[in-house]
């Protein structure tokens, strides 16, 4: 991060009209190829398939054993989605879990817990953070998607920092906010790379989704959580 070289006025006028901004190279450049090579060899044990359908939350370390139960946990998720109710599916790590922590994430969990960032942030949207909740590294492969939902009482910003290279806007898993009835899409958000999405959520939530990804071979990064 380097906030000398953020138009901090301009991104103060962006969110005060949309309540929500974009921050562009939010890393620094060394920083942000270093964590996306990091990320991007991490072993596939590593990870681990989240599926949400209602209630209910299947999370599975992806190894062999859990095939089964990984397989059926998308599949019923599926059929959440295309039945009109919440869902999501996509792969997930970075859940403090013993021994599989790595320098990226000790650094950006120092990141996301800064007084310098807060104080940016506070800048920028007028809201200061006193410390996050949550910070997770998503994965989106081919199918993967998070339905329409709107983070009520999960904090009072939410960010997603987006770390995948060379992403096409027809790939899918686009960031698409929603109007308050849930039937028009109000402003859309491609994933570029070391760009950091910061929105407004309110009492009453604010209606999102991502879009299901549809190319294979190459995955959605995205670091995610919440700032109360």
């Amino acid at each position: 991060m380097n906030p000398i070289g953020f138009d901090v006025n301009r991104l103060k006028e962006e969110f005060t009209q949309n309540r929500r901004v974009v921050i562009e190279n939010f890393l620094d450049p060394t920083i942000a190829e270093q964590a996306y090579r990091v990320i991007n060899k991490l072993p596939p044990s590593s990870w681990y398939s989240c599926a949400g359908f209602g209630n209910t939350k299947v999370e599975k370390r992806i190894i062999p054993a859990n095939v089964k139960k990984q397989t059926m946990g998308e599949k019923t998720a599926k059929k959440h989605f295309n039945a009109g109710a919440f869902s999501f599916s996509f792969h997930r790590n970075m859940g403090f879990r013993k021994g599989e922590i790595t320098n990226v994430e000790r650094m950006l969990r120092l990141l996301f817990s800064s007084n310098d960032l807060y104080n940016l942030i506070d800048n920028i949207t007028g809201f200061k953070p006193v410390k996050y909740n949550q910070l997770f590294l998503s994965k989106y492969r081919i199918g993967h998607f998070l339905s329409p939902h709107s983070d009520v009482n999960n904090g009072k910003l939410a960010y997603v920092l987006n770390l995948t290279k060379d992403w096409k806007p027809q790939y899918g898993g686009i960031l698409h906010f929603l109007d308050d009835k849930r039937e028009n899409i109000t402003e859309s958000f491609v994933p570029k790379f070391n760009s950091l999405v910061i929105f407004e959520v309110p009492d009453e939530g604010t209606p999102h989704f991502v879009s299901h990804v549809n190319v294979d071979k190459k995955p959605r990064y995205a670091v995610t959580g919440w700032l109360i």
